[in-house]
């Protein structure tokens, strides 16, 4: 059966209920990825606010430049935030609840530093440069990668990035030491190998991107506090 709005409301909802499955979740990004693609940004909006907000809350749009983010909020649950750019480079979606972008451990003052600059960057602060090996590259790349594997794995990080920066990302977890997460992207992108895309890529091959991403739960590398030690120490 093709999907469509009314399951596209479903799973929203599920997000928010934390009763979404992986499958609920890849059907989601790539229905929204097809939106982004045939009506750019707007077309995205367009739909959220043309959901029965009965169900799902109250929306608030914010718009800037390629890059759109659509707060949802409703009483007792944190907002849930669906975030969206077509830029040159491709279209990229990123869906997850608003308490859950930010990973906060305060009592640890390497990761404090590292999420303050993160911060900085969800919120518009900063920019990634192409020139030079920042403490704020790196937290970007490292940051990035983290937060797309957290809420959707691989297959999620390389299709809403289309593989951009790759090769700054693997010089940073090699300099930090991040040895499992390393070799864990080095099998996501191989996995795409003999594929015009990586949202094809991930269409296919989504079993063995799931081993991956449950390796990359297992490892649990401290990314944040490995990046402070390399470049904030």
């Amino acid at each position: 059966m093709e999907y469509g709005v009314k399951d596209c409301l479903s799973d929203l909802m599920r997000i928010w209920d934390s009763t979404a499955s992986d499958d609920d979740e890849t059907s989601l990004n790539f229905f929204l990825l097809s939106v982004i693609q045939d009506k750019g940004s707007k077309g995205l909006v367009a739909l959220i606010q043309s959901l029965d907000k009965t169900q799902l809350g109250e929306v608030e749009i914010t718009e800037g430049g390629a890059e759109v983010v659509i707060k949802i909020t409703r009483p007792g649950f944190d907002p849930l935030v669906v975030k969206a750019g077509d830029d040159d480079t491709s279209p990229w979606i990123d869906v997850r609840i608003e308490s859950d972008a930010m990973p906060i451990a305060y009592e640890d003052p390497r990761h404090a530093a590292f999420y303050s600059i993160w911060e900085r960057f969800v919120y518009g602060e900063l920019g990634f440069t192409e020139s030079g090996h920042s403490v704020e590259n790196a937290v970007y790349l490292v940051a990035t990668l983290e937060s797309q594997v957290m809420n959707g794995g691989f297959g999620q990080y390389l299709t809403n990035t289309d593989g951009l920066h790759l090769r700054e990302t693997f010089a940073c977890l090699e300099r930090i030491g991040a040895i499992k997460t390393h070799a864990l992207l080095t099998a996501a992108v191989e996995l795409a190998s003999g594929f015009d895309t990586y949202v094809a890529a991930w269409d296919e091959r989504s079993d063995r991107y799931s081993c991956l991403d449950g390796e990359f739960y297992e490892a649990a590398e401290d990314l944040a506090g490995l990046t402070a030690d390399a470049f904030l120490l």
